[in-house]
């Protein structure tokens, strides 16, 4: 053995047994993973979850067609100098485990309507990549969430809008089959139209109950849902089997957590089986909601010029009245409307209650 190659040896074997040592010294201190952490910390290293490593291989499926870039309303047409299309999320957001706080800027800006994810020939769950990189920024690095004001308001009134909402008015089961889960834009902010809501099922004499101080589901600021634990437990208790949600966020974070075990509908599947019919002379289309994920709240403006450029097709066609089923939806169309426009926005269940009466 030459001289160079010995030494190598030596070094080599040199460090493993000082590995070894090192790594009984850290033991015998009772360290270990912490010390391990603690001396990584700098570099952003964090704990993943069973179901979290599960999801990373197909995290890792984009191969950089740009497929999903056209289908991005917000990064291509409104606002592409300031945000990354789909591609950019589903690369540089999940691999290597991304540097959190660079994409910290602009991860609350993508409002997870799914529509990159129905034109991606690889199935990447980019939906699922933008709430992951939320979830791990509010665990490490909390003090850069937006949303700290919302989740003071939930811890403080159960509401994310800050709000203790008045019981709405309905006629009082014995025995409910039903139950009704307003969410809090339709308690608080879009009040009249959830009452319009709630009236419209107590005149179809439906045995529905509604949970007094109801919580955030926890979807419109993406933190997996988490407000809503003291909802979950009540609504376990209740035994009824059926939730009716008419706010589509509420609606996706129910079916979600409860799905498997009760049977969670969204409104108009719902009113889709009754006598209900909408009667009227008037141009109308319907708007299909998707979820803001929070994008309405934090940035009024953007998610206003989205609504603005929504709009523009149902007004070219003139229609009169647009009807849709989101209460955060129904909010953001309404922004879009101006006065000189003769279109009317209405939630389905407020039309249909309206044309009852």
């Amino acid at each position: 053995m030459d001289t160079r190659k010995a030494y190598a040896t030596f070094l080599l074997g040199k460090t493993y047994i000082g590995h070894l040592f090192s790594r009984l010294a850290i033991w015998k201190r009772g360290q270990g993973y912490s010390a391990f952490k603690e001396k990584y910390r700098a570099d952003n290293f964090f704990e993943l979850t069973p179901e979290e490593r599960k999801s990373f291989p197909n995290f890792q499926k984009c191969f950089n067609c740009g497929v999903c870039i056209p289908s991005c309303l917000f990064s291509v047409d409104l606002f592409h100098d300031e945000l990354p299309d789909p591609e950019s999320y589903a690369c540089s957001l999940s691999r290597p485990l991304p540097d959190l706080w660079t994409a910290s800027d602009n991860i609350y800006k993508c409002t997870c309507c799914a529509a990159c994810e129905d034109v991606c020939p690889q199935g990447v769950p980019i939906t699922k990549i933008v709430r992951f990189v939320r979830r791990k920024i509010e665990q490490i690095a909390p003090e850069l969430v937006p949303y700290k004001v919302y989740m003071e308001n939930i811890e403080k009134e159960q509401n994310i809008f800050g709000e203790r909402p008045a019981p709405f008015v309905y006629t009082a089961r014995q025995k409910p089959a039903y139950l009704l889960y307003m969410g809090c834009l339709y308690s608080t902010k879009e009040r009249e139209t959830g009452q319009k809501i709630v009236s419209l099922l107590d005149k179809a004499n439906l045995d529905f109950t509604i949970l007094k101080e109801e919580t955030c589901c926890g979807r419109p600021i993406d933190i997996n849902g988490n407000c809503s634990d003291g909802d979950l437990k009540r609504i376990t208790e209740m035994n009824i089997k059926t939730i009716i949600a008419p706010c589509a966020q509420c609606y996706s974070s129910l079916k979600e957590r409860l799905g498997d075990d009760l049977n969670i509908l969204h409104i108009t599947e719902f009113l889709s089986e009754t006598k209900f019919k909408i009667k009227a002379k008037s141009n109308i289309s319907y708007f299909d909601p998707c979820a803001g994920s929070g994008v309405g709240i934090l940035y009024p403006e953007m998610a206003g010029g989205v609504a603005k450029e929504r709009l523009k097709p149902f007004k070219e066609a003139g229609v009169e009245i647009l009807l849709t089923e989101c209460s955060y939806c129904l909010q953001n169309l309404r922004r879009g409307v101006s006065k000189k426009d003769k279109m009317k926005v209405y939630s389905l269940s407020e039309y249909l209650y309206m044309s009852e009466i």
